[in-house]
Order: structure tokens, then sequence, then C-alpha cells
């Protein structure tokens, strides 16, 4: 499989959430039973991690959802990072699904 790109946009002192509707080549439900998946953010490939995105799999709606708490958006410097997910099927060896950047940004209001 072919990742994904997306870059992303966190905002300090806000939670981070993003929900993704998984579907097959024939737009029917991918069956996401059994699938675990892991997400760090570097602020290069290869550098120190910065932080972790959890990622959580809803099998009734097909869903693969990245979260960060509020604490964990706050501890990252801002500024542009990179950050990949890589999940494993049932059984599967892990497949880099999604990647690009994730910047954090100040938010006006505090």
């Amino acid at each position: 499989m072919d990742a994904a790109h997306l870059d992303l946009v966190i905002y300090h002192g806000c939670i981070f959430r993003e929900v993704f509707e998984l579907k097959n080549d024939d737009e029917t439900n991918c069956d996401v039973s059994g699938w675990t998946a892991k997400s760090h953010i570097r602020k290069s490939a290869g550098g120190e991690l910065v932080a972790e995105i959890a990622v959580e799999f809803d099998e009734d709606d097909s869903l693969m959802i990245l979260e960060m708490s509020v604490e964990t958006v706050s501890s990252m410097a801002a500024g542009r990072h990179l950050y990949d997910v890589l999940v494993s099927k049932v059984a599967g060896e892990p497949e880099r699904m999604l990647s690009g950047s994730i910047t954090k940004e100040s938010t006006v209001t505090v």
C-alpha cells in the first residue's frame, strides 16, 4: 500500500483529533478488526522523538482516529515536524499508511 500524504496543523493549548474513514477500492468499509498502529512525531526523519499520536480503530464504522491530549500538544515546540502512521493488520507486517508534516502553531486566544 502506498502511504497517503497529509500535512496537519495543531494548536497550542488545544486537543488534536483527526478521524479518517477507511474504504476499500470498491468503496465498501475496510475491515479494521484486530488492526493496531503507532505514530511518532519527530523534528526530522530519524531524529529524536518529540511526541506520540494515539491511534485507535473503530471497527463498527471503519474509522482510524488520531488523537493527542492538550498536555501532549502543549509540550511540543512550535514549528514544523514530521509524522507517520504505521499500521499492522492481523498477522501482518507494519505498513506506512499516512505521513506528512505536522505544524504546531500558537493560538490567538489563550
